[in-house]
């Protein structure tokens, strides 16, 4: 009943198929099948996400024992190093591990200490021994000698010891002799040759002080030379550094000067530009700089102040004092316009920055006497008005200027290219003054020479021959041994007791120096042995005190600690290398103690922040993010562990097996009997349309069906019948996952829109209505079967011709869903609004005959010029009239017989 409104109140339906499935074809059980999966499917979900949110927490967490463990070893280690009192005054554990240390090497050291005074006192004894000894051989020698005529070989002995003597003062002396005067290159052999050496020396001493003054005067030349070229590149730099940051070419000077006005006149600086700021010549008029900046000189250097504040700025600087003189000028904030100005003049090769003096600049430059004309070669500066070559050159009549500006380029919106010179220029100073300091130095290292030449001559002058004379000694000391020589040669005796003397001298010495070493030696172990014996008695006194006063414990566990990070930065080999390993103990205690802190912090940190990101994701108002709140994370942590993920993904596992079976299966009958269904409902309608005369020849009318090919609902349904299979027990985790999600994404397809949570069913229709996936026609019979023509949509037709198909559809479809077991409606009357008004009278008569053997009773509402096509088949005509009051009035309407009734234009009246 609800499509034949629609249809009356307008509403097009527009194909047979859309007609028949809304009135006979009702939701196909797929819907049914499909909700009864998802709602059991959420179920296993449920129990998917648990277990996946239960993996992700314990995943989440799993470093909370380790980083806890951490946490508390780091505190527990910087605690530990605390107790010690590394670093504190007083009675400490640390200091009396380091006593007891001090104790234990101190009576090692003391033993080893009088072993070794025992042994070099033993060493003592017999080096006297020896030296009494050889002393008594000696003398005996010595005697033997003398008896054998020895003291002319005595005497020679004592000359040859002077010989040698003087020949090693000489050549002494000759060695820093050469050595003096190593840069004259000299090398006297007799002594003429030192005569000429010394006069050489005092001429060029004589000479020495105008050469010297000759060089300073060429160094200080240089540097006067350079010193310009410094100030200039001091300047530079400070140029630099003033244009660094700021736009535009306007000097340090300037720039500093309106610094200072703006900051007595508490201005922004930015609002008081020189004229120089807000003009530029483009890159295309290059070659026109040098003729603005010469022509515009003045106008350029001028500093422009809003006219609402020059008087505010003049009261402000007057007291202020300017290293330069600015010229300034009040001018009133304007609108920019931008004017083409004449390209023939200085003017016209200008760009504008936009701002609110830009047409005051602009007024400016034109003025007369101020603008010239650009002319390009000097013959071209005759004439009337200013003008100005590319060089500069101006001429105003017979009045002339040319030269260049001692000041730079000061016109444009950027500081690049003065930037740009700087760095030129500043690179040539840097050049010029590396040239000059290479010459200064070459100067200074000429000085140097002739200050080490001096030294030299001097040595000279200071020498005398006979000092460095090697020849003379040790000609002496060749005839001296030569003598020896002789002597012993004449008398074997006395060379054999020369002999013996020698050796016995040379032991005695030895036996002396043994003597003194071992005294020594000695002397230095007693002094030891009562420095560790002092040193011992404070160590122990210090012990005995500590154990007395009670108040400092060292536990084993300590001394142990302290003894292995001790083992790490020394040893106890020795009292020495236990006094130098101290202050590393303590430096390494202490980067220990940072350590532990650190790795405490950050393990608190991380902490903290694993507490963040779980709250963040799982929340709970009653749990904190801080490390106080370890403990409940760790009860979570531990519940987890405890329920067991392993024995959640076997039961997960389960279910989802039985689930497919249970659940998808179903489903995939649904689609097949609905199928059915929809086969079997063609045949009870067509029965009764197959009653019913159909158009103008009485033909019949027949519904026929065709299943639809759709790759996406193939593809459902192959993918409905792979996953209603089951999952294999033996599939390993990710494949039972990856089937899940598969699972998850098929149910997504079919499952119902939840207010708008999810997306609407379209796709869910798309799969699980049956009804689209055949089509309906109808199709028109003759008498004896054969096909006339088949009807798919009601456009293209006459408004009768569509009213007659629905009418027989619709009919026949209410009779088929009204009927009893006699196929007779059980509900008769049919109310039509408008019905049948595009009909002519054979095509609404037909309908309406069609009904009524159908057995319905048709109460059809129509506007009065309507009646006409549906009179002949109505047995009852009624009229409503509403009146002005807003009364309605039934009045029934006969049929009468106009024969009787006759007219002037109608004598005989009509037919009927």
């Amino acid at each position: 009943m609800r499509l034949l409104a629609r249809i009356q109140a307008g509403q097009h339906v527009r194909t047979v198929d859309g007609l028949y499935k809304a009135m006979v074809l009702e939701q196909p059980a797929t819907y049914a099948a499909a909700d009864s999966a998802a709602k059991h499917f959420d179920d296993l979900d449920r129990s998917y996400q648990e277990m996946q949110t239960a993996a992700e927490k314990q995943h989440a967490l799993a470093r909370l024992p380790q980083l806890w463990a951490e946490r508390e070893q780091a505190r527990a280690d910087e605690k530990l190093i605390d107790t010690f009192g590394a670093g504190r005054p007083g009675d400490t554990p640390f200091l009396l591990w380091q006593l007891r240390a001090r104790d234990q090497l101190l009576d090692s050291a003391t033993r080893g200490a009088l072993k070794s005074r025992s042994m070099l006192e033993e060493r003592c004894r017999a080096a006297r021994t020896e030296h009494f000894r050889l002393k008594s051989e000696l003398t005996r020698v010595e005697e033997e000698q003398r008896a054998a005529g020895g003291d002319t070989i005595k005497r020679l002995k004592t000359e040859i010891e002077a010989a040698q003597a003087a020949l090693d003062t000489a050549r002494d002396r000759r060695a820093k002799f050469a050595v003096g005067t190593a840069d004259l290159g000299i090398d006297p052999v007799t002594a003429s040759d030192f005569v000429a050496a010394r006069a050489a020396a005092q001429a060029f001493l004589a000479a020495l002080p105008s050469k010297l003054q000759g060089l300073s005067g060429e160094q200080q030349q240089l540097r006067e030379q350079g010193w310009p070229a410094q100030a200039r590149r001091a300047d530079l730099l400070a140029e630099r550094e003033s244009l660094t940051g700021r736009a535009g070419r306007v000097p340090r000077r300037l720039h500093e000067a309106r610094l200072a006005i703006a900051a007595a006149a508490g201005i922004d600086p930015a609002e008081l530009p020189f004229v120089a700021e807000l003009i530029d010549v483009p890159p295309g008029e290059q070659a026109w700089r040098k003729a603005a900046e010469v022509t515009l000189y003045s106008i350029a250097r001028v500093l422009l102040i809003d006219d609402s504040r020059l008087q505010q700025v003049s009261r402000a600087i007057d007291p202020v004092t300017l290293p330069i003189r600015i010229q300034f000028e009040g001018v009133a904030h304007r609108l920019h316009g931008d004017q083409p100005g004449d390209p023939h003049y200085v003017s016209g090769k200008l760009l504008y920055k936009e701002s609110p003096f830009s047409w005051w600049i602009r007024e400016r430059v034109k003025r007369r006497g101020t603008d010239h004309l650009c002319v390009q070669s000097p013959s071209d500066l005759d004439g009337d008005g200013p003008r100005v070559t590319t060089n500069g050159q101006t001429r105003n009549g017979r009045r002339g200027a040319y030269g260049e500006l001692t000041d730079a380029s000061i016109i444009g919106f950027s500081s690049a290219g003065r930037l740009a010179e700087i760095r030129t220029e500043i690179g040539e100073l840097d050049a010029s003054l590396r040239d000059l300091l290479r010459r200064e130095r070459q100067l200074d290292e000429q000085a140097q020479q002739l200050h080490r030449l001096e030294s030299a001559h001097k040595w000279v002058q200071a020498t005398e021959w006979a000092d460095i004379d090697v020849d003379g000694p040790e000609a002496r000391l060749t005839s001296k041994q030569d003598e020896l020589s002789r002597l012993l040669a004449a008398n074997d005796v006395l060379a054999a007791l020369d002999q013996e003397h020698s050796r016995l001298e040379n032991a005695l010495s030895g036996a002396q120096a043994e003597s003194i070493r071992a005294k020594d030696a000695l002397d230095n172990i007693e002094n030891e042995y009562a420095q560790l014996c002092e040193q011992q008695d404070k160590t122990t006194l210090a012990l005995e005190r500590i154990d007395t006063d009670g108040t400092v414990t060292l536990f084993d566990d300590q001394a142990d600690y302290l003894e292995t990070v001790f083992m790490e930065v020394g040893s106890l080999d020795s009292l020495a290398d236990f006094d130098r390993s101290l202050p590393k103990l303590r430096a390494r205690l202490a980067d220990r103690t940072s350590a532990a802190r650190e790795k405490a912090d950050a393990a608190t940190a991380t902490l903290a922040g694993i507490f963040e990101q779980f709250q963040s994701r799982w929340p709970d108002p009653n749990r904190g993010v801080d490390v106080d709140s370890y403990p409940e994370y760790r009860d979570i942590l531990d519940k987890i562990v405890a329920t067991g993920l392993a024995e959640r993904r076997q039961e997960w596992r389960r279910r989802l097996s039985e689930w497919s079976g249970q659940d998808l299966v179903p489903l995939a009958g649904a689609f097949g009997a609905a199928l059915d269904e929809i086969q079997t409902r063609l045949d009870p309608v067509n029965d009764i349309l197959a009653t019913l005369p159909f158009g103008p020849a009485n033909d019949r009318l027949r519904i026929s069906l065709r299943v639809l090919k759709s790759e996406d609902v193939a593809r459902f349904r192959t993918q409905l019948t792979h996953l209603a299979s089951g999952v294999t027990t033996d599939a390993s985790d990710e494949q039972a996952e990856q089937r899940f999600l598969q699972l998850r994404s098929f149910i997504a397809l079919i499952r119902k829109p939840d207010g708008g949570t999810r997306q609407g069913g379209a796709s869910r229709d798309l799969y699980l209505d049956v009804r689209r996936h055949v089509e309906i026609t109808a199709v028109r019979l003759d008498e004896h079967g054969r096909e006339l023509a088949t009807y798919a949509s009601l456009g293209g037709k006459s408004g009768g011709e569509t009213q007659e198909l629905m009418a027989f559809i619709v009919g026949a479809a209410l009779r088929y869903q009204l009927g009893d077991e006699d196929r007779r409606p059980r509900f008769a009357p049919v109310f039509l609004d408008e019905g049948f008004i595009k009909a002519d009278s054979e095509f609404a008569g037909r309908s309406v005959q069609a009904w009524k053997k159908l057995g319905f009773q048709l109460i059809v509402g129509v506007p009065l010029d309507k009646v006409t096509a549906l009179e002949p088949a109505m047995r009852l005509i009624l009229t409503v009239t509403k009146s002005p009051q807003g009364y309605s009035h039934l009045t029934r309407l006969r049929g009468i017989d106009l024969s009787t009734f006759t007219s002037p234009d109608n004598p005989n009246g009509p037919q009927r």
